[in-house]
Protein backbone atom coordinates (compact mmCIF):
# COMPACT_ATOMS: atom_id res chain seq x y z
CA UNK A 1 0.00 0.00 0.00
CA UNK A 2 1.22 3.50 -0.77
CA UNK A 3 -0.05 7.06 -1.00
CA UNK A 4 0.28 9.50 -3.90
CA UNK A 5 -0.15 13.27 -4.19
CA UNK A 6 -0.40 13.96 -0.47
CA UNK A 7 -3.19 11.41 -0.04
CA UNK A 8 -4.32 10.04 3.29
CA UNK A 9 -6.86 7.45 4.40
CA UNK A 10 -9.75 9.75 3.43
CA UNK A 11 -8.57 10.12 -0.18
CA UNK A 12 -9.84 8.08 -3.12
CA UNK A 13 -8.92 4.40 -2.84
CA UNK A 14 -7.48 2.56 -5.86
CA UNK A 15 -7.21 -1.23 -5.61
CA UNK A 16 -4.93 -3.10 -8.02
CA UNK A 17 -5.08 -6.84 -8.69
CA UNK A 18 -2.24 -8.76 -10.34
CA UNK A 19 -2.63 -11.55 -12.87
CA UNK A 20 -1.96 -15.29 -12.75
CA UNK A 21 1.53 -15.92 -11.42
CA UNK A 22 2.00 -12.25 -10.58
CA UNK A 23 2.40 -10.43 -7.28
CA UNK A 24 1.46 -7.11 -5.69
CA UNK A 25 5.07 -5.97 -5.97
CA UNK A 26 5.19 -6.56 -9.71
CA UNK A 27 1.78 -4.99 -10.31
CA UNK A 28 2.89 -1.91 -8.35
CA UNK A 29 5.12 -1.05 -11.34
CA UNK A 30 1.98 -0.44 -13.39
CA UNK A 31 0.85 2.27 -10.96
CA UNK A 32 4.23 3.74 -9.99
CA UNK A 33 3.80 6.76 -12.30
CA UNK A 34 0.34 7.61 -10.95
CA UNK A 35 0.43 11.38 -10.38
CA UNK A 36 -3.00 11.94 -8.87
CA UNK A 37 -4.06 11.99 -5.25
CA UNK A 38 -5.07 8.56 -4.00
CA UNK A 39 -4.39 5.75 -1.58
CA UNK A 40 -3.28 2.75 -3.62
CA UNK A 41 -3.73 -0.79 -2.27
CA UNK A 42 -2.37 -3.88 -4.02
CA UNK A 43 -4.19 -7.17 -3.45
CA UNK A 44 -2.46 -10.54 -3.23
CA UNK A 45 -4.17 -13.63 -4.62
CA UNK A 46 -4.70 -16.57 -2.23
CA UNK A 47 -2.93 -19.39 -4.12
CA UNK A 48 0.85 -19.70 -4.39
CA UNK A 49 2.11 -20.26 -7.92
CA UNK A 50 5.78 -20.44 -8.87
CA UNK A 51 7.32 -17.10 -7.84
CA UNK A 52 3.92 -15.43 -7.55
CA UNK A 53 0.25 -16.03 -6.81
CA UNK A 54 -3.01 -16.97 -8.54
CA UNK A 55 -6.65 -16.13 -7.92
CA UNK A 56 -7.46 -19.72 -8.90
CA UNK A 57 -5.76 -22.96 -7.86
CA UNK A 58 -2.89 -23.23 -10.41
CA UNK A 59 -4.34 -26.40 -11.96
CA UNK A 60 -7.67 -24.76 -12.82
CA UNK A 61 -8.71 -22.89 -15.95
CA UNK A 62 -11.04 -19.92 -15.73
CA UNK A 63 -13.71 -21.53 -17.91
CA UNK A 64 -14.79 -24.60 -15.93
CA UNK A 65 -17.35 -24.99 -13.14
CA UNK A 66 -14.77 -25.38 -10.39
CA UNK A 67 -13.08 -22.18 -11.53
CA UNK A 68 -16.36 -20.26 -11.32
CA UNK A 69 -16.75 -21.40 -7.71
CA UNK A 70 -13.12 -20.52 -6.92
CA UNK A 71 -13.44 -17.06 -8.49
CA UNK A 72 -16.62 -16.50 -6.50
CA UNK A 73 -14.83 -17.38 -3.26
CA UNK A 74 -11.81 -15.22 -4.13
CA UNK A 75 -14.03 -12.25 -4.94
CA UNK A 76 -15.93 -12.52 -1.67
CA UNK A 77 -12.73 -12.61 0.40
CA UNK A 78 -11.24 -9.75 -1.60
CA UNK A 79 -14.37 -7.64 -1.27
CA UNK A 80 -14.41 -8.13 2.48
CA UNK A 81 -10.82 -6.84 2.66
CA UNK A 82 -11.63 -3.90 0.36
CA UNK A 83 -14.68 -2.97 2.45
CA UNK A 84 -12.65 -2.98 5.66
CA UNK A 85 -10.00 -0.76 4.06
CA UNK A 86 -12.41 1.63 2.34
CA UNK A 87 -14.34 2.69 5.48
CA UNK A 88 -17.27 3.82 3.35
CA UNK A 89 -15.26 5.39 0.53
CA UNK A 90 -16.13 4.54 -3.05
CA UNK A 91 -13.40 2.50 -4.70
CA UNK A 92 -11.62 2.44 -8.05
CA UNK A 93 -10.50 -1.05 -9.10
CA UNK A 94 -8.13 -2.29 -11.78
CA UNK A 95 -6.46 -5.59 -12.58
CA UNK A 96 -4.61 -7.53 -15.23
CA UNK A 97 -5.67 -10.92 -16.68
CA UNK A 98 -7.21 -12.84 -13.73
CA UNK A 99 -7.18 -9.49 -11.92
CA UNK A 100 -9.06 -8.06 -14.88
CA UNK A 101 -11.64 -10.82 -14.56
CA UNK A 102 -12.08 -9.88 -10.91
CA UNK A 103 -12.44 -6.21 -11.90
CA UNK A 104 -15.40 -7.14 -14.11
CA UNK A 105 -16.91 -9.27 -11.36
CA UNK A 106 -16.56 -6.52 -8.75
CA UNK A 107 -18.18 -4.02 -11.13
CA UNK A 108 -21.13 -6.36 -11.67
CA UNK A 109 -21.68 -6.95 -7.96
CA UNK A 110 -20.89 -3.65 -6.25
CA UNK A 111 -22.30 -0.79 -8.31
CA UNK A 112 -22.85 1.53 -5.35
CA UNK A 113 -19.42 1.10 -3.83
CA UNK A 114 -17.23 1.09 -6.96
CA UNK A 115 -16.73 4.43 -8.67
CA UNK A 116 -15.02 2.93 -11.74
CA UNK A 117 -13.48 -0.36 -12.86
CA UNK A 118 -10.55 -0.66 -15.28
CA UNK A 119 -10.01 -4.29 -16.35
CA UNK A 120 -6.91 -5.05 -18.43
CA UNK A 121 -6.61 -8.14 -20.66
CA UNK A 122 -9.50 -9.92 -18.96
CA UNK A 123 -13.14 -10.87 -19.31
CA UNK A 124 -15.93 -12.29 -17.18
CA UNK A 125 -17.17 -15.89 -17.35
CA UNK A 126 -20.84 -15.83 -18.44
CA UNK A 127 -21.89 -16.98 -14.96
CA UNK A 128 -20.77 -13.55 -13.72
CA UNK A 129 -22.45 -11.41 -16.38
CA UNK A 130 -24.88 -8.81 -14.99
CA UNK A 131 -28.55 -9.73 -15.33
CA UNK A 132 -32.09 -8.54 -14.56
CA UNK A 133 -31.07 -4.94 -15.30
CA UNK A 134 -29.23 -4.71 -12.00
CA UNK A 135 -27.01 -1.60 -11.87
CA UNK A 136 -23.31 -2.07 -12.52
CA UNK A 137 -20.28 0.10 -11.86
CA UNK A 138 -18.97 1.94 -14.94
CA UNK A 139 -16.23 0.14 -16.86
CA UNK A 140 -13.36 1.14 -19.11
CA UNK A 141 -11.50 -1.94 -20.29
CA UNK A 142 -8.15 -2.19 -22.08
CA UNK A 143 -7.17 -5.18 -24.22
CA UNK A 144 -4.66 -6.00 -26.94
CA UNK A 145 -6.00 -7.33 -30.24
CA UNK A 146 -3.13 -9.88 -30.46
CA UNK A 147 -3.62 -11.33 -26.97
CA UNK A 148 -3.07 -15.10 -27.32
CA UNK A 149 -3.70 -15.86 -23.62
CA UNK A 150 -7.04 -14.12 -23.06
CA UNK A 151 -8.60 -13.58 -26.49
CA UNK A 152 -10.02 -10.11 -27.04
CA UNK A 153 -13.29 -11.75 -28.08
CA UNK A 154 -13.75 -12.58 -24.38
CA UNK A 155 -13.57 -8.88 -23.48
CA UNK A 156 -15.84 -7.88 -26.35
CA UNK A 157 -18.49 -10.38 -25.23
CA UNK A 158 -18.21 -9.21 -21.63
CA UNK A 159 -18.52 -5.53 -22.51
CA UNK A 160 -21.54 -6.32 -24.70
CA UNK A 161 -23.17 -8.13 -21.76
CA UNK A 162 -22.72 -5.10 -19.50
CA UNK A 163 -24.10 -2.77 -22.18
CA UNK A 164 -27.09 -5.06 -22.77
CA UNK A 165 -28.06 -4.54 -19.14
CA UNK A 166 -27.83 -0.76 -19.44
CA UNK A 167 -24.36 -0.40 -17.95
CA UNK A 168 -21.68 2.11 -18.90
CA UNK A 169 -18.97 -0.01 -20.50
CA UNK A 170 -16.25 0.82 -23.01
CA UNK A 171 -13.46 -1.27 -24.51
CA UNK A 172 -10.23 0.31 -25.75
CA UNK A 173 -8.53 -2.03 -28.18
CA UNK A 174 -4.77 -1.84 -28.75
CA UNK A 175 -3.82 -3.15 -32.21
CA UNK A 176 -0.92 -5.61 -32.21
CA UNK A 177 -0.62 -5.76 -28.41
CA UNK A 178 -0.48 -9.20 -26.81
CA UNK A 179 -1.04 -10.31 -23.22
CA UNK A 180 1.03 -7.46 -21.86
CA UNK A 181 0.95 -3.87 -20.65
CA UNK A 182 3.27 -1.82 -22.86
CA UNK A 183 3.71 1.91 -22.39
CA UNK A 184 0.62 2.88 -24.42
CA UNK A 185 -1.61 0.68 -22.27
CA UNK A 186 -0.11 1.89 -18.98
CA UNK A 187 -0.37 5.55 -19.99
CA UNK A 188 -4.01 5.20 -21.02
CA UNK A 189 -4.83 3.29 -17.83
CA UNK A 190 -3.18 5.88 -15.59
CA UNK A 191 -4.89 8.78 -17.36
CA UNK A 192 -8.29 7.21 -16.78
CA UNK A 193 -7.59 6.25 -13.16
CA UNK A 194 -6.34 9.75 -12.47
CA UNK A 195 -9.51 11.23 -14.00
CA UNK A 196 -11.68 8.91 -11.91
CA UNK A 197 -9.81 9.76 -8.70
CA UNK A 198 -10.05 13.50 -9.47
CA UNK A 199 -13.80 13.12 -9.98
CA UNK A 200 -14.04 11.39 -6.61
CA UNK A 201 -12.31 14.39 -4.99
CA UNK A 202 -14.66 16.92 -6.58
CA UNK A 203 -17.19 18.52 -4.21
Amino acid sequence: MFFRGGADETSPLVVGMHGRGGSPERFSRVLRDFSGRAQIALAQAPFKMDQGFSWLPPTQRWDDADAVAAFDASEKKLWQAITELAHGRRVIVTGFSQGGMLSYLLAARHAREIAYAFPIAGGAPPAFFPHDREPTAPLYALHGTSDDVVDIAFARTTIAAFKAQGGTAELREFPGVGHDMPTAVREDLLAHIQAASAAALAP
